[in-house]
């Protein structure tokens, strides 16, 4: 079905990044960078369109990845060999790693609750911290030279639902089709 594939974005394929080792247990594989979408902020926190890292945790590699659906984040977390289903969450890296836990884990959802999306991403480390602010730069420096290989802002179709696009960056696994919208901004009420 049309729009169900993600749209892979060329400037992802331009920007070059080799892929970090941070640690034994922690793999940047791309940093994905800010964007002036609101919804990708927190009071606390910007995330990174594009970004993919590799986690180590409970002796199994995790890929854990910010797409762009709807204008919003959405966090997906999926064993790296593709062996589990994706979990998916538009609320927040610790909702999407709660999901891991409790249902792959079978951990009790109390015990779940302890658990940093923030950190299980990465999203903390000073490397990343780095690579982020990096790639950020090299983006806006493409988009403010006009680069023609720079795909136009994702908007959400009219009559599109469930089918929008999700932007990945070109190592991301397909998505089987889109969630619904609402994201980060309609469910944690930013502004209040």
């Amino acid at each position: 079905a049309r729009g169900t594939s993600p749209h892979i974005p060329h400037h992802a394929e331009r920007i070059a990044f080799t892929p970090m080792h941070i640690s034994d247990k922690f793999k940047l594989e791309y940093p994905g960078h800010h964007t002036s979408e609101e919804s990708f902020r927190t009071p606390r926190y910007k995330y990174p369109v594009g970004f993919t890292c590799i986690h180590t945790w409970k002796k199994q590699a995790w890929r854990c990845e910010i797409l762009e659906n709807h204008g919003s984040p959405l966090f997906r977390v999926m064993l790296d060999d593709g062996s589990s289903k994706p979990y998916k969450s538009d609320v927040s890296p610790s909702d999407v790693w709660r999901k891991v836990a409790t249902e792959h884990h079978k951990m009790k959802p109390e015990e779940a609750m302890s658990i940093s999306g923030i950190s299980q991403f990465g999203l903390d480390l000073k490397e990343v911290k780095h690579a982020i602010k990096d790639a950020t730069k090299e983006y806006r420096r493409m988009q403010e030279a006009g680069d023609p290989t720079l795909p136009p802002p994702v908007k959400k179709e009219e009559g599109a639902g469930r089918k929008s696009p999700v932007i990945a960056h070109p190592q991301a696994k397909p998505a089987k089709r889109g969630l619904g919208g609402g994201g980060l901004g309609a469910r944690r009420g930013l502004g209040r």
